[in-house]
């Protein structure tokens, strides 16, 4: 399970579009610029259930043209989240659940997503979460520190950070063109990146971090290339599948 994060027109979306069998679960419009099997959109958490649902009884293999579901994408999972809590609440009869003594109604929403999210890590595809980013602000050792995180809140960050395998922040830098021959400067190009590993400026990891370097170029083939070279000779390597995309009508 991937986690990728960022700001939004980072390219995002894009990345995961090319993740092998890519089929896009969409909580919010935002595929019409990616190559992609028509997405499948959400409303509601009971909506969402229906969908898991469907997997669970049907276990489709192929989208219609025949070629194979690999991959199942969430974009984004913020959205779903907040989807998640007003069904609890709903259900609790409550607005917030913080209104309930002891952390019953935080509980009652962490043990509903979890228990979907850790069902579908269970099926046969990969899984790829979406967020969009926040800056939150909070003290270390008496000082004022900011810090990048997904935007799905500290009981949703809670619920998806065990259950995944990799969290990516997607970013631009800024980097200084230098004449190779003079060593004067050029001027300045954006490059867009994934961070790897964790920081004290952004959220990132996971139990796979280990085989990617701290910084990778925000491209596909990159990030599989590294993963792939990092597991042992031994070990089953996965799949990688080429898979024929149909475009998105806008």
């Amino acid at each position: 399970m991937t986690w990728i994060y960022g700001p939004p027109k980072i390219g995002k979306t894009t990345l995961a579009s090319h993740f092998p069998g890519a089929w896009f679960i969409a909580t919010e419009r935002g595929q019409d610029w990616v190559e992609i099997y028509e997405p499948t959109m959400v409303h509601s958490w009971d909506e969402f259930l229906d969908f898991a649902s469907l997997v669970e009884t049907d276990k489709p293999t192929t989208f219609g043209d025949g070629n194979p579901i690999q991959t199942i994408v969430i974009d984004v999972v913020d959205l779903l989240f907040r989807m998640c809590q007003e069904d609890t609440c709903s259900t609790l009869g409550i607005e917030s659940p913080s209104e309930l003594s002891h952390g019953k109604g935080w509980d009652r929403l962490y043990g509903e997503f979890v228990r979907v999210i850790s069902k579908m890590r269970r099926w046969p595809y990969g899984l790829v979460v979406i967020s969009h980013e926040r800056d939150r602000e909070f003290k270390t050792k008496g000082k004022q520190t900011h810090r990048k995180e997904p935007d799905i809140g500290q009981g949703g960050f809670r619920a998806l950070s065990s259950l995944s395998d990799l969290i990516l922040y997607a970013h631009s830098n800024e980097h200084t063109i230098i004449d190779k021959a003079t060593g004067e400067i050029q001027g300045t190009e954006e490059k867009r990146t994934l961070l790897c590993h964790p920081t004290s400026w952004a959220v990132a990891g996971g139990r796979m971090s280990h085989l990617l370097p701290e910084m990778i170029e925000l491209d596909y083939e990159t990030l599989n290339s590294h993963l792939l070279a990092g597991i042992p000779p031994t070990s089953s390597k996965p799949k990688t599948t080429t898979t024929k995309r149909r475009t998105k009508r806008g």
